[in-house]
């Protein structure tokens, strides 16, 4: 795998920006990172940011048996409800397996790896369990960050099974699977034949939905993760929000008949041109997502359940 360090953390969008900072460049603290990380590599000695969207979840943990399967209980009860949904012939027991193998990935990672990896412990539950019930053959990832999610979603695949992973800088990644194959660059960049009806596609690339919308349609891909799903009401949560989003296009189409959408998240001014979309793209994704969603569900808060908050808004889908 090679690997090319990259200006930027994320892609143009050239739907929104900020109106008051730089967008996405790569701070002066961590090319200063990477240069002093390019000279002690030689030692086997990596310096890495531990401070990640995760918080503490990784190394806080219900201890007590008793506690941990009640919780494991209710929240199988959680995962069948959103889980018949794609397949109706899973059971109950399989799904407190699933989380008590989940648990032990999970401890894993924390005791293992440095970073923190940008999906929490809720969200990376239904990740792992979305693939274990699914009848699919490859994973195909989309940004890839430390290799947190990589990590899950090698721990997740038969071994027989395939994850092909793209990002557009692939020096930050600390977790390098030896079953995947890796690509430098955007997930369009490169000609690969998937079989539609036995792959799914994790998006948590912050490209725009819309972008990639228009690519599922063209590839005939039936299931996808879009992380960072944001609605109209908590794309300010975001620092680098997919707009526009599956879920304002499916959602809240009415607000595309505006000029401008303004938001202000951590005092920058993020500002959504609509004139700056393809009014013709736009309309036929919303065409192709009315009338080719089979199932369009967003995970819910579990904070009541595992203790941890929901890392972002992620919805999973079966397109016809």
């Amino acid at each position: 795998m090679k690997k090319k360090v990259k200006k930027f953390y994320w892609q143009y969008n050239p739907y929104w920006r900020y109106t008051n900072v730089k967008n996405a460049q790569i701070s002066l603290i961590d090319k200063f990172g990477k240069y002093v990380n390019s000279i002690i590599s030689k030692l086997g000695i990596k310096i890495i940011r531990t401070k990640y969207h995760q918080g503490n979840n990784v190394n806080s943990f219900i201890r007590n048996n008793r506690v941990k399967n009640l919780r494991n209980q209710i929240l199988a009860d959680n995962l069948y409800s959103f889980c018949n949904k794609f397949n109706s012939e899973i059971d109950h027991k399989y799904l407190e397996e699933c989380i008590i193998k989940f648990d032990e990935i999970y401890e894993k990672w924390g005791k293992n790896y440095n970073s923190k990896g940008g999906m929490g412990y809720n969200n990376s539950l239904y990740l792992y369990t979305f693939i274990k019930i699914l009848n699919i053959d490859t994973v195909v990832e989309s940004g890839i960050a430390r290799g947190f999610t990589t990590f899950i979603i090698d721990n997740a695949l038969e071994k027989n099974k395939n994850l092909i992973c793209f990002d557009i800088n692939l020096s930050n990644i600390e977790y390098e699977s030896k079953n995947a194959q890796y690509y430098e660059g955007d997930i369009e960049d490169y000609e690969i034949n998937y079989d539609s009806n036995r792959t799914l596609i994790f998006f948590d690339d912050h490209v725009s939905h819309l972008d990639r919308l228009k690519f599922i349609k063209e590839k005939k891909i039936k299931y996808v993760i879009f992380d960072d799903d944001l609605s109209i009401f908590n794309l300010h949560s975001d620092g680098w929000p997919p707009l526009p989003s599956m879920n304002i296009i499916k959602n809240h189409f009415e607000f595309f008949s505006l000029d401008k959408i303004n938001w202000l998240s951590n005092n920058k001014k993020g500002e959504m041109d609509i004139s700056k979309i393809d009014q013709n793209l736009l309309s036929s994704i919303k065409l192709f997502i009315d009338n080719n969603t089979k199932i369009y569900s967003i995970i819910p808060d579990l904070f009541e359940i595992t203790g941890y908050r929901n890392s972002s808004q992620t919805s999973f889908v079966e397109f016809k």
